[in-house]
This record gives C-alpha cells, sequence and structure tokens, in this order.
C-alpha cells in the first residue's frame, strides 16, 4: 500500500498533520478533557473514592447513577489514575493517536475512491479535500473527541468491505483488522453499534445476492459480533 503512494504525497500529509497537531495545542494549551469526558472523569473519580458509578446531578446537587456516556472511557480513566498517570497525558495519548489515524484515513480515504473508479490524481484531490474539510481538521478534529479516531476506521472498514465485493479474498488477517476496528469504535462511540449492524446487514446481503465468497464474508461478521459481545459484556 505505502508503495504505491505518490511521493509529492507524503509531504503534504505530514504538513497537514503537523498543522492539525499546531491546531491541536493552541485551542487546547491546558490540555483538557473535552465535556463529555470531564463528566466521565468524575464518574471515574467517584468511583475510585467507593462512591459507585455516579456523578453529580447539578439540578438536584447530589450524587446519581449516571450511565448516559458510554462506560468504557469511565474504566480506561479508571485504569489510568490506578496507574499514577496525569490527566493531560491522556490528551496527549489521544492526540497522537488521532494523528495516526487522520493520516491513515487520508489513505484509505484515497483507496476507496480509486477503486470506485476516480482516476488517481483526482482521488488523491478527494482525499486531500477530505483532510481539510472544517470538521475534520478543526472542528471537532483538533479537539480530545473520539470521533477523530473512529472516522478513519470507518473509512477503513468500508474499504475492507468494498474490495471485498469486489472479488479480493477477505483473509483472516483483513478479518481480524475488521473485528477489531468495529470493535474498538464501539466501545468508545455506542452509536456505532448501529451504523455498523446497517453495514454489515447491507454488506451481507450484497454477498449473498453476488455471490461473492459468503464464507469468509460470515466468518469475518461471527468474529466481529464474538468481539464485540465479549467487549461490551463486562461493561453491562
Amino acid at each position: 500500500m505505502l508503495r504505491s503512494v505518490p511521493r509529492f504525497v507524503w509531504p503534504l500529509v505530514l504538513l497537514l498533520m503537523l498543522l492539525k497537531l499546531a491546531l491541536q495545542l493552541s485551542l487546547n494549551p491546558g490540555l483538557e478533557w473535552n465535556y463529555d469526558e470531564r463528566r466521565n472523569g468524575r464518574i471515574a473519580d467517584n468511583y475510585l473514592a467507593g462512591r459507585g458509578y455516579v456523578s453529580l446531578d447539578p439540578v438536584r446537587q447530589q450524587l446519581r447513577p449516571d450511565s448516559f456516556h458510554a462506560s468504557f472511557p469511565v474504566f480506561v480513566y479508571i485504569g489510568w489514575q490506578k496507574a499514577g498517570l496525569p490527566k493531560h497525558h491522556f490528551t496527549l495519548l489521544i492526540f497522537g493517536l488521532s494523528l495516526l489515524a487522520y493520516g491513515l484515513g487520508i489513505l484509505y480515504l484515497q483507496r476507496t475512491l480509486a477503486f470506485l473508479g476516480v482516476p488517481p490524481p483526482w482521488a488523491w484531490a478527494g482525499a486531500l479535500l477530505w483532510a481539510v474539510y472544517p470538521s475534520v481538521l478543526y472542528y471537532v478534529g483538533a479537539y480530545m473527541w473520539y470521533e477523530n479516531l473512529t472516522l478513519p476506521l470507518l473509512i477503513l472498514v468500508v474499504y475492507k468491505l468494498l474490495r471485498h465485493l469486489g472479488g479480493r479474498p477477505l483473509a483472516w488477517p483483513d478479518a481480524a483488522l475488521l473485528a477489531g476496528s468495529i470493535t474498538v469504535s464501539c466501545l468508545l462511540r455506542g452509536y456505532l453499534l448501529a451504523v455498523y449492524g446497517l453495514l454489515f446487514v447491507v454488506w451481507l446481503g450484497l454477498v449473498w445476492r453476488q455471490r461473492v465468497a459468503p464464507a469468509p464474508a460470515w466468518r469475518a461478521a461471527i468474529l466481529t459480533f464474538v468481539l464485540l459481545t465479549a467487549a461490551h459484556a463486562p461493561f453491562c
């Protein structure tokens, strides 16, 4: 994959990643969490203090059970604090991962467009246009939102499914990559369960209709279901 990337693309991608990093640090010099994660962080604090899975109700001014946001990040924060690591280091970790995901999204979006028949120059133009789109580069792209991780993974998953429908074998490594990407995405953003559920229904329907290697497709679907179930079981 990387060998097929034109040389002129790498400086552009690096420049965009540096621009994104500059925006991240300038817009959040204190390395604060966004308001959703601050709430999850308070739940983690209360949990560690022995108060249970609760947060402060601002109206009633009392601690109440809170399951509005995804539970997985809460337990990540609990583990992070038990390890004695500062919260702002976690922000830096997410910023770093989001930069890598950003670059991954550019490459896989170009490959998706090329697979759909867009000429290579226009495919790269489309991918770079996505990279500078305001919601990708600035908001939410320059803030600590997990969408900066899940969106590039969604692009990767869609590309893999399209390639399979186009006749490319879905080997075990690809199936594991699909299952892992979807599981991580759904743990970070629960609403993606509906997105990926619908995506897989359409994909499997097309596989059945076109008779495109149904056994590997079902293998990937079952592996994804098993991983999702196992990963969500501790938080149910």
